[in-house]
């Protein structure tokens, strides 16, 4: 099963910050790719990703983005498609504003790593059925960090 879904937003409100953490796990890196692999509980769904400033049609599903200091609707417009709107740089746990927009809004933190799967499993649950769940994240490897232990026995004194 393959899907394809726009994340639609004005300047400056975390897309690119969004999938990036998404796909790699880094909060800020460089994009080299574009879609993953999910493992569900009704088998593997691929999605693609896409980020513009405009919608433009022909997507499966829809991510209308705005970003917690402006929670502006602004770009949300007509699809015929599923469509959830992300509020970003949601760092505290905030209930994000009705923006009467009549989508499902949904509070995410690409920076803290919270919430970037409810508004995809939301438009996968629109296709497929509400029965799907992940079973599993596509594994991300971590960052490569280098053990200083002399540094910390110097700073907490053994």
């Amino acid at each position: 099963m393959e899907f394809t879904i726009l994340i639609v937003g004005n300047a400056q409100v975390g897309k690119k910050c969004y999938l990036n953490r998404l796909l790699t796990g880094e909060f800020r890196s460089f994009l080299t790719t574009t879609s993953h692999i999910l493992n569900t509980t009704l088998g593997l769904v691929k999605i693609t990703y896409s980020i513009s400033a405009t919608v433009v049609d022909g997507y499966d599903g829809y991510i209308f983005m705005c970003d917690m200091s402006t929670q502006t609707a602004d770009i949300v417009r007509g699809t015929s498609s599923i469509a959830v709107m992300a509020v970003n740089k949601c760092d505290r746990n905030i209930t994000a504003q009705d923006h009467h927009t009549g989508l499902p809004t949904f509070t995410v933190s690409a920076k803290w790593n919270r919430g970037l799967y409810e508004p995809i499993l939301y438009i996968l649950r629109g296709h497929l059925g509400q029965s799907l769940r992940l079973i599993e994240n596509e594994a991300i490897a971590p960052s490569n960090v280098t053990r200083r232990p002399r540094l910390f026995c110097q700073i907490f004194k053994y």
